[in-house]
C-alpha cells in the first residue's frame, strides 16, 4: 500500500514538474500574443484600470518586467507560476469530496485537461481569473463548515482577486448566484453577518475599475456589456454544448457533466460541499450555454467554462471508476467513454503543446505555399518585429506609427527604443475595445497630431483587413498624410501575412499626399484556377492595378520561377465597379490573360502566383495558390 502511494505521489509530483518546464520553455521561446503585447504595452502605463481589463494582468506584467531585460518570459512568470497552483487548487478542493487517492487523480486530471495545462504559458487574464475561481469555492466550502471570520476573509479576498482579473468574473459570480438562491444553504448566507462583510471586501476589488471608468465615460464597461455583443439570437450559439465537449476532449468532457449532475443530486448531503459544486459549476455552465446564443460570435470562447470543468473535476474520478464497472443499460458506451477518457485528453495536451511548439518555429515566407496563420496572432511575431526594428534603427529621426493597437504594441515590445509607437484609428482597436486606452496613454491618432511631429515610419498591416477593404484603406493613406513612400514589404505565411513600410509626412489641410505610393493589388478572376489539374495547357485570367501609376507588367510564375508573360491590358470594368475611388491610370483596361504549359517535370504539388511589376518599376508576388498537377 506504501508503494502505491508513493507511486502516485511521484506521479503527480513528475507530472507537475513536467508540465511546469515544458510550459516555461514555451513561455521563453514564444513571441508574445497580440493580446499579451497589449496588455505589456498597458504595463507600462499603471493604471487603477483600463477600457479591456481591469488591472491585474498589466500589473503582475509590470512586477515580472521589474529589474528584468525586457523579454516574453519577463512578461510570463509571475502567470506562469500563477498558473502552476492550478494543480495543486484542485487538489485542495477535491480533498473535500473525496480521500487523498482521487484528489490526487484529479489533480493529475486538471494537467491533462487541454485547456487547463496550457494555463500560464501566456499572459492572459485567464489565468487570475481561474485561480481566483477555485480559491473562491474552497474558502466557500471551508467558511461555510467553520464560519470562521479568516476563512470569511479569504473568501472575500478571492471575490476581489477575480474581479480585478477580468469582468467575465461576472459568469462565474453569476453561477454563484445560482448557489445562494436555489441552495438552502446558500439562501441561509444572506442573514450571516461575516458572508455580508465577506461580500464587502470582495467588492473592494471593482473599485479600481470603477474609478477608471468613471473616469473614462465608462468605457470598459460598454465595450464588454453592451458594444462587443449582439444580444440577439443566433443560432451559432446551439452548437456551443459541442464546443465544450471538443475543448474539454469529449469523453472526458461528458464525465465532466456526469459529476456536475452528480453533485447536483448529492446537493442534501452535507458530508461535501456538493451543493457548492453544482451551484457554481452548474450555474456558470448554464449561463454561458444560454448566454453563447446572444453574444459574441466574433472572438473565442471555448475558454470561459474552464473554471466549471476544474470545479467539477474532484468528481470525476468515482464517475469513472462507476462507468468502467457499468452494468445493465447504457454499460457499453459508459465503459467505452471511461476507457477512453484519459488517453484522449493526454492527446488533446500533447497537440496544443504541440501546436505551440510549432509557433516557435519561423514562419514561411511569401514565396511558400499558402498556409494557416496558427495560431492565431502568435506565430510570426519573430520575423515581422526583426524586420520592423531593422527599418527603425535605419530612421532614427521618425516618429514610429503602427496602423493598429496590435502592431503598435508588438514593435514597441520589440524595438526597447525610448520612442513611443503611435497607433492609427482603425477598426481592430475598437472590435477589441482598445482605442480608448490608446488615447488615455497618448498613443492615438490625436496624440501623434499634437506631438508636433516631422517625419514617420509607418507600419501597416494590409491583411488585417477584408481584401474588399484593401484598396480603399490603401487610398485613405494619401487623405491622412501629405506623403507617402512605400520602402519595403514583409511577406509571411505564403502570402496571408503582409506588412509595408511607408515614409510619411503630417498631412496638409485640403491636399492629397504628394508622392502616394501605393503597392500593387491584383487577384485571379472567377472561376478560379483549379486546385487539381492535368498536365498540359492552363489558360488563367485575372486583373492588376496600382493607383496612381498603372502596372507595367503581369508574369505567372510556378514555385517562384516565371513561366509566362501575361498579355495585360485587357477590359476589366469589374474592378473599378468595386472600388469606384481606385486611381489606375489604366481603367478600365487592368486585366490579364496568360497561357501556362505544363509539363511531366511539373507533376506533384506547386505553388501558383503572379508576380507584378508597377509603373514606378516596384514587383510584388501575389495570388498564392497551391496546384496539384497530376
Amino acid at each position: 500500500m506504501f508503494r502505491g502511494v508513493l507511486s502516485a505521489r511521484l506521479l503527480l509530483v513528475g507530472t507537475l514538474l513536467a508540465l511546469l518546464l515544458a510550459k516555461a520553455w514555451l513561455a521563453w521561446r514564444l513571441p508574445l500574443f497580440g493580446d499579451e503585447a497589449f496588455y505589456w504595452l498597458e504595463s507600462r502605463h499603471l493604471d487603477w484600470g483600463y477600457s479591456d481589463v481591469p488591472g491585474l494582468t498589466p500589473w503582475l506584467i509590470a512586477l515580472g518586467g521589474a529589474g528584468f531585460p525586457e523579454h516574453a518570459l519577463a512578461v510570463r512568470w509571475p502567470t506562469l507560476l500563477l498558473g502552476s497552483l492550478l494543480p495543486l487548487l484542485v487538489f485542495a478542493w477535491a480533498r473535500r469530496f473525496a480521500g487523498d487517492g482521487d484528489a490526487r487523480a484529479a489533480a493529475v486530471l486538471s494537467m491533462l485537461l487541454p485547456p487547463s495545462a496550457g494555463l500560464g504559458v501566456l499572459a492572459l487574464p485567464d489565468v487570475g481569473l481561474t485561480v481566483a475561481a477555485l480559491w473562491l469555492a474552497i474558502s466557500l466550502a471551508h467558511a461555510l463548515d467553520s464560519g470562521r471570520w479568516r476563512d470569511w476573509l479569504l473568501f472575500g479576498a478571492a471575490l476581489a482577486l477575480g474581479l480585478l482579473a477580468h469582468y467575465r468574473f461576472a459568469l462565474l459570480a453569476g453561477g454563484a448566484l445560482g448557489f445562494l438562491l436555489l441552495m438552502p444553504r446558500g439562501r441561509a448566507l444572506w442573514r450571516e453577518p461575516r458572508f455580508l462583510a465577506a461580500l464587502a471586501l470582495g467588492a473592494l476589488g471593482l473599485l479600481p475599475t470603477l474609478a477608471f471608468n468613471l473616469g473614462h465615460d465608462f468605457a470598459g464597461l460598454r465595450f464588454q456589456f453592451v458594444e462587443r455583443h449582439p444580444w440577439s439570437f443566433h443560432a451559432e450559439g446551439l452548437v456551443e454544448p459541442l464546443v465544450q465537449l471538443a475543448v474539454a476532449t469529449p469523453a472526458l468532457g461528458l464525465l465532466l457533466v456526469a459529476a456536475v449532475w452528480r453533485a447536483f443530486r448529492a446537493r442534501a448531503d452535507r458530508s461535501a460541499p456538493y451543493d457548492v459544486l453544482a451551484g457554481c459549476a452548474g450555474g456558470l455552465l448554464l449561463l454561458h450555454l444560454v448566454l453563447a446564443l446572444f453574444a459574441d460570435v466574433e472572438r473565442v470562447r471555448f475558454h470561459w467554462t474552464l473554471p466549471a470543468m476544474l470545479l467539477a473535476l474532484p468528481l470525476v474520478p468515482g464517475v469513472l471508476r462507476d462507468w468502467r464497472e457499468a452494468r445493465g443499460r447504457l454499460a457499453l458506451p459508459r465503459r467505452v467513454v471511461a476507457l477512453a477518457a484519459v488517453p484522449l485528453a493526454a492527446c488533446g495536451t500533447l497537440l496544443l503543446f504541440g501546436a505551440l511548439a510549432v509557433a516557435t518555429l519561423p514562419a514561411g515566407d511569401g514565396g511558400s505555399a499558402p498556409q494557416r496563420q496558427q495560431p492565431d496572432n502568435l506565430r510570426g511575431w519573430h520575423e515581422i518585429d526583426g524586420w520592423a526594428a531593422t527599418l527603425a534603427r535605419g530612421e532614427r529621426e521618425r516618429v514610429l506609427i503602427a496602423d493598429h493597437f496590435m502592431g503598435a504594441a508588438q514593435i514597441d515590445f520589440a524595438l526597447h527604443d525610448p520612442r513611443p509607437v503611435f497607433a492609427l484609428d482603425h477598426p481592430l482597436n475598437h472590435k477589441h475595445g482598445r482605442q480608448v486606452q490608446l488615447g488615455v496613454m497618448g498613443r492615438d491618432e490625436a496624440a501623434l497630431a499634437a506631438s508636433g511631429w516631422r517625419e514617420g515610419l509607418l507600419f501597416v498591416e494590409e491583411t488585417s483587413r477584408r481584401e474588399i477593404d484593401r484598396v480603399p484603406a490603401a487610398l485613405a493613406l494619401c487623405e491622412r498624410f501629405g506623403s507617402v513612400r512605400h520602402l519595403d514589404e514583409r511577406v509571411l505565411f505564403g502570402g496571408r501575412w503582409r506588412w509595408h513600410a511607408y515614409a510619411v509626412t503630417p498631412a496638409r489641410p485640403g491636399r492629397r499626399a504628394t508622392p502616394c505610393e501605393l503597392p500593387a493589388q491584383a487577384d485571379w478572376s472567377t472561376p478560379l484556377p483549379p486546385s487539381r489539374i492535368a498536365a498540359g495547357a492552363l489558360d488563367l485570367a485575372g486583373w492588376a492595378a496600382q493607383d496612381f501609376v498603372g502596372v507595367r507588367a503581369v508574369e505567372v510564375l510556378l514555385d517562384g520561377v516565371p513561366r509566362a508573360s501575361a498579355r495585360y491590358g485587357v477590359a476589366f470594368p469589374g474592378v473599378q465597379g468595386q472600388w469606384p475611388m481606385s486611381a489606375d491610370p489604366n481603367h478600365p483596361q487592368v486585366g490579364f490573360h496568360a497561357r501556362l504549359v505544363l509539363g511531366e517535370a511539373d507533376r506533384g504539388e506547386r505553388v501558383l502566383a503572379l508576380r507584378v511589376t508597377g509603373g514606378d518599376g516596384r514587383q510584388r508576388v501575389l495570388g498564392q495558390r497551391v496546384l496539384r498537377v497530376e
